[in-house]
């Protein structure tokens, strides 16, 4: 795949909820999260966007390697980091839930979820939530670099309405 000329892998992605489709589960996201650390070790690659319906990443994964060499990772429906998951990048959330358990998020996070939770989780970079955000104790936000996004079509609205949103 490297000696591919004028082709560039910048991601991967399913539509596992689509109609007649698989429906989306954690056994199938999990075979898709660790498809990504696959071709990424495989193929010494850097995946940028990983793309899929619910999608649960879980277990010593880490996605980009800072955030100048971000990944994005944009989800309709539910997102999960967890279990000692590490992030660099923009995290897009458009389902009803966004659960972070034991992660770290360097970057810029966007959620429309109504449902946000984090728990034993550290964020250095922005959380934007159109919603209100659960956070226990042993989590923190800290402001950071973010990636350079500007100028980007990568998923966001074209514009957000001044007080539609809560920056953490």
């Amino acid at each position: 795949m490297n000696n591919v000329e004028h082709i560039k892998i910048i991601g991967i992605g399913c539509n596992l909820a689509c109609y007649g489709g698989i429906k989306p589960d954690s056994k199938n996201m999990r075979e898709l999260s660790e498809l990504v650390v696959l071709l990424e070790k495989k193929f010494h690659i850097d995946l940028e966007i990983i793309s899929g319906g619910n999608l649960t990443v879980s277990g010593n994964v880490t996605i980009g390697s800072s955030v100048e060499n971000y990944s994005i990772i944009y989800c309709k429906n539910n997102l999960n980091l967890g279990s000692n998951t590490t992030f660099y990048g923009v995290l897009i959330g458009k389902g009803s839930s966004s659960t972070f358990n034991n992660a770290n998020l360097y970057g810029a996070s966007y959620l429309e979820s109504q449902t946000v939770s984090m728990s034993n989780t550290s964020v250095v970079g922005s959380l934007v939530s159109k919603y209100s955000l659960v956070m226990d104790g042993a989590s923190s936000i800290t402001k950071g670099n973010l990636p350079d996004i500007f100028g980007t079509n990568i998923g966001f609205n074209p514009s957000v309405l001044p007080g539609s949103h809560l920056e953490y």
